[in-house]
């Protein structure tokens, strides 16, 4: 048989395809990739915007399943006895950017470019894949996605399908909780085929005992670990028990106001009282023996509690009146202060008023304003009022150019005054320091009694004239002359 040149190199070409299309469709390998697209649609390791805080910034990566060797779905935190796991993830981004590529990384090593869905083959223990997403801005997933699992070579395997808490919450490892009572459900898997016989559990490093799912424990405050492993129908116990470890706290945290300013730098004190519409107050809360202290919330006569950190101010926002502040801390198992911690204040920024009610000199003759007297004493009855403030503290007095001095009602000048007009202020303070802007006062001239005294020998006719001629001639012309 004769084979020409022709023939052979047909031949050649044919043998090349043939090779080249057999590594193409047949490699897989660690770094190998599959195409996407398959399985359950099991959602691991992925927190929401509000929870990680990216608030839309960066893409979000999601493991959508783990598949082992043996095409047996794996939870996470689960086990398997295979030593190779196919992960299937995906990303989005809330900006509408493409995911431009992946990035993975076992067991705390670097991450490398990876695409879903990525095979990767590991020993005995526990692993951990992390995985990421990156859009076409360079934006990365600044909280990838992990996904935690144990290799083992036992046939039974054991895996806590859910967890939660007395009030319906989720119980995760780590986690805090206000409730005393906690629910699991749990399942098993047996690699070489065998039925999974019974169940035993374990609450923190206690004896094992039968025990079946769904399991309700009731425990006290504190961290516990509750444990629970499988056995098949020979024997065979999973020696890696699944578990969950959290914290009880059903107790309250307590809330302390530890310092009030007000807006002139005057430190008040519970029920004080201030002429400043500002006041900054300092606070902080404490959980001893508890989950810690998560965030604090305040109020204001009333309204709604809102976060709030300290210090907390009120920058001229206050009318006059009483006003109460409170704060309220929470705990991170959900605890609230039952008792917040309060403050009541009197804001006063109106002064008082003051009236001068009588004047009597030292003949007992009751004197008007501007009125005159032959006495050199006279004596002064006065109040204040506050209405609507925190009440008066005090009154100060003075008498012509004097400087005002603390006083009381009635207040008297005996035998100290000259001949002359005079004038009299007195003015009220109230329990806040305001004073009364526009003191009452009283004016002069007071009549000298050496030229008044000699008219009481004369005749009434006479004397009554000769008392005009003195008020309104003699008397203003011996002021003026004096000045």
């Amino acid at each position: 048989m004769r084979i020409s040149v022709r023939s052979c190199s047909t031949l050649y070409f044919l043998l090349i395809f043939i090779i080249t299309w057999y590594f193409i469709v047949d490699s897989n390998s660690f770094s190998g990739f599959d195409r996407p697209g398959f399985g359950p649609t099991i959602v691991f390791g992925q927190l929401g915007d509000e929870q990680n805080g990216n608030h839309g910034l960066n893409p979000i990566t999601t493991i959508n399943a783990a598949i082992d060797g043996n095409n047996n779905a794996i939870a996470n935190n689960g086990s398997t006895t295979s030593n190779t796991m196919k992960f299937s993830f995906s990303g989005i981004n809330g900006k509408g950017t493409n995911i431009y590529k992946f990035e993975c990384s076992m067991d705390g090593k670097p991450f490398v470019t990876c695409l879903s869905t990525n095979t990767v083959n590991v020993g005995l223990g526990t692993h951990t894949f992390s995985v990421r997403s990156e859009d076409n801005t360079g934006n990365k997933d600044t909280s990838p996605a992990s996904f935690m699992w144990t290799v083992n070579s036992e046939t039974s395997n054991t895996q806590i399908d859910f967890a939660t808490d007395g009030n319906k919450a989720t119980i995760a490892n780590g986690s805090n909780t206000s409730s005393n009572s906690a629910t699991f459900a749990f399942s098993g898997t047996d690699n070489h085929g065998a039925v999974i016989y019974r169940f035993e559990c374990s609450m923190d490093a206690g004896v094992f005992s039968s025990c079946v799912s769904t399991n309700t424990v009731n425990v006290g405050d504190g961290t516990h670990t509750f444990r629970v492993r499988s056995e098949d129908n020979t024997g065979n116990k999973d020696s890696t028990p699944a578990s969950v470890t959290w914290t009880v706290d059903t107790t309250p945290p307590k809330t302390s106001i530890i310092s009030a300013l007000d807006g002139s730098n005057n430190t008040l004190s519970d029920n004080g009282k201030s002429e400043s519409t500002s006041i900054r107050f300092n606070f902080s809360g404490t959980d001893t023996g508890g989950a810690g202290i998560n965030n604090l919330q305040c109020n204001i006569d009333n309204s709604k509690y809102v976060a709030c950190t300290s210090p907390f101010v009120f920058p001229n926002l206050l009318k006059d009146g009483v006003h109460t502040f409170t704060v309220m801390s929470e705990d991170k198992a959900g605890n609230k202060d039952e008792t917040p911690a309060s403050f009541t204040w009197t804001v006063d920024t109106t002064p008082p008023k003051t009236s001068i009610i009588s004047a009597v000199d030292g003949s007992n003759n009751t004197i008007t304003d501007n009125g005159k007297s032959e006495s050199s004493s006279i004596s002064f009855t006065f109040s204040g009022t506050d209405i609507g403030g925190v009440g008066l503290d005090h009154f100060e007095c003075k008498i012509d150019n004097s400087k005002y001095v603390a006083c009381t009602s009635p207040f008297v000048f005996e035998n100290v005054l000259r001949d002359g007009t005079h004038k009299f202020n007195v003015r009220s303070i109230d329990r806040v320091g305001n004073i009364n802007i526009s003191p009452h006062h009283y004016h002069g001239p007071w009549i000298p009694s050496l030229l008044t005294q000699p008219l009481n020998l004369l005749p009434m006719g006479i004397r009554s004239y000769c008392q005009t001629v003195l008020t309104q001639i003699l008397i203003p012309y011996h002021l003026s002359s004096r000045q």
